[in-house]
């Protein structure tokens, strides 16, 4: 009995693991602007910033970014929850933010090739467009950080 258990618990655990590594930091969907705009509303916001600074910020985190718009600024956040743009003030950790992979954020810019980013708020979703092409169904960190 004893050995049963110890080999359900390890591959239970082996389970979990591998399956959260599988699953983990791909975050974000890349539909056309159109269906975008369709499926999650208007745009109430925008914030303009162009690819290379997109780029900029990229380069400055391994795996995601985090998107805020707050008062009217962009903040942008990166792995662990740093500040790697907009304001430098301590960011509550109860502030919830959108975040994205670092690999759909590039594959965005590739797809859209323009050189102007629009971070959209709509009704009830952050969105990053770029050319034809819009960026969202990202996880909320809290609680997915």
């Amino acid at each position: 009995m004893n050995h049963t258990f110890k080999t359900t618990a390890f591959f239970l655990f082996f389970f979990l693991f591998s399956t959260g590594t599988s699953f983990s930091q791909n975050y974000g969907q890349i539909f056309s602007k159109s269906e975008a705009n369709q499926d999650f509303g208007a745009v109430t916001s925008t914030i303009t910033i162009t690819t290379s600074q997109l780029q900029n910020v990229l380069n400055k985190t391994a795996n995601v970014l985090m998107f805020r718009i707050k008062d009217s600024n962009l903040l942008v956040l990166g792995d662990d929850r740093n500040v790697l743009y907009g304001s430098t003030e301590s960011i509550p950790p109860a502030d919830v933010y959108k975040v994205y992979s670092k690999s759909k954020i590039n594959e965005l810019i590739k797809s859209g090739g323009t050189n102007t980013v629009f971070i959209e708020q709509r009704e009830n979703a952050l969105t990053i467009t770029i050319g034809e092409y819009t960026l969202e169904m990202g996880a909320d960190c809290p609680p997915w950080c």
